[in-house]
């Protein structure tokens, strides 16, 4: 054990490089390496900064502000399918169509603003028919259960059929509302909309990275700019003020379409941030996707939709189911800082995925040596007669003893010695008379 422990720290052992003539090895070999240099490389996705610097997750919250009218009042009557077309009739502002009315907030600042509505005005709680469907139809007051009520009906069954509909009897707010879209053409109502404005205001710190902190509003910036930019990839990228009918337009879709059963869209505002030389976060500035998020293809419930009401009284109410655009604002990056330890992990990954290439050749090697003493086929990948290895041969040196006419000394193998050996005894028997 001593021995074993001494050998450790005093004895350095390392492995014999043999070459080979051999070209398919030497392809193969070259191909592993390049393979392995191509993966490499992948996954840096070429961005060599990533062997030595470490990653510091971004943080922060994001504040949405909207803002903007809508006009009806030029809507015609016929262009307005619905009984009561003075309730539509209207103008509208951001606390009537945004939801939460503050805007968003939080770590998304998400939002909801509304482009399509129906109006059901003067509801009171008392009883009246349900809306006519194969389920509700009825004949007679057996085909109403009385206290039945599913997701799909208005209310509480009473028990009772009302003969003049042919449908049973309900309690709940009256009259009940019905799915008719305000206007005619699939064309939605507040088509204003598309010109409201969203103003992000997003604060950012990078903990791991030091003291670095940061917002979307650049330092220099002044209450005029602002009033009056709007932002465009190409000529005001740093603007903080988003058009709706822009947003439903960079994510591949349009305004008057979506407008009409509502939809989900996702802004990201993306960091990415090098510190390095004494870089701050002033350097760098987020960018900005738009994706819509739900399927616009979808046959049913599509789009998105939801439900609210002004009360009057405990028993009067107006109900609004409403169509709306459901902004979801998603905040990602990270920044990016010299770290000597990342260096040193990087590298020794990288030393240890290059040793794969001579490991599968090394083991070809042994394989194509066993074939080639069963079935003689490996020389088809090297000659092992002609090119004999020092991998396959006994490397040990002959013994040395001082005896045997110093034969060993001069070379002679044990097998030669042995042999020698042999035919001097002979000889002496030969000799010995009779």
């Amino acid at each position: 054990m001593f021995r074993y422990l001494r050998d450790c720290v005093t004895v350095y052992s390392t492995a014999r490089l043999v070459r080979i003539p051999s070209p398919f090895l030497a392809i193969l070999y070259c191909l592993l390496v390049v393979l392995v240099w191509c993966s490499f490389l992948g996954s840096l996705h070429l961005d060599i900064r990533k062997i030595y610097q470490a990653e510091c997750p971004v943080r922060g919250v994001v504040l949405s502000k909207i803002k903007g009218f809508a006009s009806t009042e030029n809507i015609s009557d016929e262009d307005l399918a619905v009984e009561n077309p003075q309730l539509y009739r209207r103008t509208w502002d951001q606390a009537d169509l945004v939801y939460p009315e503050y805007g968003g907030e939080g770590e998304t600042g998400s939002f909801t603003i509304v482009t399509n509505l129906i109006i059901t005005p003067n509801q009171t709680l008392s009883s009246c028919a349900e809306e006519f469907s194969p389920a509700s139809k009825c004949l007679e007051d057996s085909d109403c259960q009385r206290g039945y009520w599913s997701p799909s009906t208005h209310g509480v069954y009473t028990g009772k059929c009302v003969h003049q509909n042919g449908t049973c009897q309900i309690n709940g707010w009256c009259p009940i509302e019905l799915g008719v879209l305000p206007r005619q053409g699939l064309k939605p109502l507040l088509e204003d909309v598309q010109d409201f404005t969203i103003m992000l205001k997003n604060t950012v710190e990078f903990p791991d990275c030091g003291d670095q902190q940061g917002r979307n509003l650049p330092h220099n910036i002044s209450a005029s700019y602002l009033k009056d930019c709007t932002y465009s990839k190409e000529t005001d990228p740093l603007c903080p003020i988003f058009r709706i009918g822009d947003i439903i337009k960079w994510s591949g879709d349009e305004f008057s379409r979506v407008a009409v059963k509502g939809g989900v869209f996702r802004i990201k505002i993306n960091w990415q941030c090098d510190f390095d030389f004494g870089r701050s976060v002033d350097t760098c500035k987020p960018t900005y996707d738009f994706i819509r998020v739900d399927d616009k293809e979808a046959g049913v419930s599509k789009g998105w939709n939801f439900r609210s009401a002004n009360y009057y009284s405990e028993s009067q109410r107006t109900l609004k189911k409403q169509f709306a655009l459901k902004i979801l604002i998603n905040l990602e990056g990270e920044g990016r800082k010299f770290n000597f330890f990342q260096l040193v992990v990087t590298l020794g990954a990288t030393i240890g995925l290059f040793s794969v290439a001579p490991l599968v050749c090394d083991f070809l090697v042994d394989v194509f040596h066993i074939l080639d003493k069963k079935i003689k086929c490996g020389k088809a990948f090297y000659d092992f007669e002609n090119e004999i290895s020092p991998r396959f041969e006994d490397q040990s040196p002959p013994a040395n003893h001082p005896n045997n006419n110093g034969l060993a000394q001069r070379g002679v193998t044990n097998k030669a010695l042995c042999s020698s050996s042999m035919s001097i005894n002979n000889e002496s028997f030969k000799n010995v008379p009779e």
